[in-house]
């Protein structure tokens, strides 16, 4: 540890002082030992364990340089479900900053229908599949460039696999929110309203290519009130992930992996339920088509 460069100073100029002294040297009295008076420190609070794992996570995220994949399924509850597709999975491959997204979208029922309105029109669906028909794939250029299309089944009559003058940005989800290093800021609010609490280490419920494993749990319900006394940022996430503000309680639930990278997160209220599933951290990444492999479709005027 480096010593302070103005204690050392005042240690060597203490000889100076007395060597320079006018008149005969004199014993000097012994001075009164003078007590040293530290300021009063109040102890630094003691960090709960809910706050120093979301420390760990905001850091594991951040080295994961905005580099992963996350799977997000929306469902509508309720009323609210009354809407021909009622629940849509995205995928959103994300590379980092400044580089390109792909997002792969299915909305199930969504190619029974497309199938049943070329039926009508009497054409060939013999060689048309009703999943791969609900299944859209964008590709969101990293310089703001116009969306392409996945031409993967052949659904634009363009002699290319990629097409150009399709998607909008209204035709593409937005990336979701929270970013991947926005995870922890945002349950770091919602600890400090008391909306979510610690709930320890449980089994995680794997999928098929994922076999059960223990993961910390964080989660706890909020009123609409908890939600609208967020910060602007975080009620703006919340809201984003709701599909507009609250409506009723709102449950909230992050799993936590043993290397402190959110694993899943799930919020739902009365009308809407997301949930957020990531992984591919630091190795998510896919070819960007060059411009021979992408064609133009020409709208009818």
């Amino acid at each position: 540890m480096q010593i302070p460069r103005h204690f050392l100073s005042c240690a060597a100029l203490a000889p100076l002082v007395a060597l320079t002294a006018c008149g005969p040297a004199e014993v000097a009295p012994e001075a009164a030992p003078q007590q040293s008076v530290s300021p009063s420190l109040s102890p630094s609070p003691k960090k709960s364990r809910l706050a120093l794992l979301l420390d760990d996570v905001a850091e594991s995220t951040s080295e994961a340089g905005g580099n992963y994949t996350v799977d997000v399924t929306a469902t509508a509850l309720g009323d609210a479900a009354d809407i021909p597709f009622p629940t849509a999975t995205h995928t959103f491959e994300i590379q980092g900053p400044d580089k390109a997204v792909r997002v792969t979208s299915y909305l199930p029922g969504s190619g029974e229908m497309l199938l049943d309105r070329l039926r009508d029109t009497g054409a060939d669906v013999s060689g048309l599949d009703a999943d791969r028909l609900s299944t859209t794939v964008a590709l969101v250029p990293a310089d703001g460039g116009e969306i392409l299309a996945s031409n993967h089944i052949g659904r634009y009559p363009v002699d290319a696999p990629w097409v150009r003058g399709v998607l909008t940005e209204n035709n593409v989800p937005a990336e979701p929110e929270p970013t991947l290093d926005g995870i922890a800021p945002l349950f770091s609010e919602l600890a400090a309203a008391d909306a979510v609490a610690l709930k320890g280490t449980r089994m995680y419920e794997g999928t098929e290519e994922v076999e059960d494993f223990e993961a910390t749990k964080v989660a706890g319900e909020a009123a609409e009130t908890d939600i609208t006394d967020l910060g602007d940022d975080a009620r703006a996430t919340v809201e984003h992930l709701l599909a507009g503000p609250p409506e009723g309680m709102v449950d909230i639930a992050l799993w936590v992996g043993e290397d402190d990278m959110p694993l899943r997160l799930e919020v739902s209220d009365n009308k809407e339920e997301s949930t957020l599933v990531y992984y591919d951290f630091g190795s998510t990444s896919f070819d960007v088509p060059d411009e021979e492999q992408i064609g133009d479709l020409e709208m009818p005027s």
